[in-house]
């Protein structure tokens, strides 16, 4: 049994970051931007190069034959679902600014 999680689904999101689906139904987000001026990774930077990612074995790979190791793509990623929680939090926040905003105008007009 290997010592980290294997990598079973993986999909390609904006800004060079990846959803990961772990063996052990955990999801994480790895953010492949650091990577993008190292070597044959470079060539991840064509958003359709990147787009080509795909699990291979226990890890990702692309068309160019970049890979990561899995153990990488596990200890740097971070939980989705804390992602997921941000982007609510903001989406949360500008719908009550925008809400205050209608109101206050809609206050101004009367």
């Amino acid at each position: 049994m290997p010592l980290y999680p294997a990598v079973s689904i993986v999909k390609p999101l904006t800004d060079y970051r990846l959803l990961l689906t772990f063996d052990n139904r955990e999801e994480r987000i790895f953010d492949v931007t650091p990577w993008l001026a190292k070597g044959a990774f470079r060539e991840l930077a064509d958003e359709k190069m990147f787009r080509t990612v795909r699990v291979s074995f226990d890890t990702v790979e692309w068309a160019n034959g970049s890979d990561l190791c899995p153990e990488l793509l596990y200890e740097e990623s971070i939980p989705a679902e804390s992602q997921t929680r941000s982007a609510m939090a903001v989406a949360e926040e500008r719908a009550r600014y925008t809400v205050r905003s209608a109101g206050k105008r809609r206050h101004r007009a009367s």
